[in-house]
């Protein structure tokens, strides 16, 4: 058993290979979520099998055969086996993952082309990896035949599923996501597009440009939801607040401009949303 794997605060499950693993030519060696460790580091060591992981919450580092990655909500790496490799905790993370081996893993993984191109740090374009990674992992059949197949089974949807919908994580793509912490911690004051295209050092068309290939919408679109989103949080908190400082909270100078973005976002205004919110507390 790896050395980090021995902590009792991990959610992991360790599995023996039976005849039906050797048939599939597929082996799952453990799987498991790992919720806000810090710190957390594993040492250098190398393995004789794949390390599937994916970054829930956080931010981490990855090192294989001397090329590092910083990792951050949403990414994924997949390290090889007999590599020497280690990953590090930046800040308390929170992550998903699977070790794996088999002759038709190694088949797979050549014919998908997976193991050419960038491996530890890339993205998705939707949900449907991750589903399965923690359905995997969720899965509880424990070490009876039909567990053993259908984890297997799920791993081999997985792994074209990643291929599909892969996304490089470009320089770019890592500076987009820490600008994403800096709004979620900056909701509270005044943000234009001047302002946020000067802290990620771009010109605001370039930063405009950039930010709408990797995320499907204008920069101001996704920030005014993210005011409505922790508007909605503040609410089911309180539902007593008031709106107008609900709406200074969350960065709106006057109640009126928040109300009308409020149910722009959501279709209704916020007074209705607090009224449904405080009918839940009673019922």
């Amino acid at each position: 058993m790896d050395k980090i794997a021995a902590s009792k605060s991990f959610d992991i499950s360790h599995y023996q290979a039976g005849s039906i693993s050797a048939e599939m030519g597929v082996r799952i060696v453990s799987a498991g979520l790992v919720e806000g460790k810090y710190p957390y580091h594993c040492l250098p060591r190398i393995r004789d099998d794949y390390l599937l992981l994916l970054t829930i919450k956080g931010s981490a580092m990855v090192q294989e055969q001397g090329q590092s990655k910083e990792l951050s909500p949403g990414d994924w790496f997949l390290l090889l086996p007999r590599q020497e490799h280690t990953y590090q905790a930046i800040t308390p993370w929170s992550l998903a993952y699977v070790h794996f081996s088999g002759w038709l893993v190694d088949s797979l993984l050549q014919n998908l082309s997976l193991l050419s191109i960038e491996r530890l740090c890339f993205r998705q374009q939707n949900e449907a990896a991750a589903g399965l990674l923690q359905e995997l992992v969720r899965s509880q059949q424990g070490s009876t035949a039909s567990g053993e197949a259908y984890r297997n089974a799920l791993l081999l949807q997985l792994l074209p599923t990643l291929k599909h919908n892969y996304l490089w994580k470009s320089p770019e793509m890592n500076r987009l996501s820490r600008f994403e912490n800096f709004i979620a911690e900056n909701l509270h004051r005044p943000l234009t597009l001047e302002i946020l295209a000067e802290k990620m050092h771009l010109s605001k068309f370039h930063f405009a440009r950039v930010f709408h290939e990797h995320f499907g919408e204008a920069p101001m679109k996704q920030v005014r939801k993210m005011r409505v989103e922790r508007a909605m949080n503040l609410f089911r908190a309180d539902p007593e607040a008031r709106v107008d400082e609900v709406a200074a909270r969350v960065g709106f100078a006057d109640a009126l401009h928040f109300s009308r973005v409020f149910r722009q976002v959501t279709g209704i205004p916020p007074s209705e949303f607090r009224r449904r919110v405080a009918e839940e507390f009673i019922t």
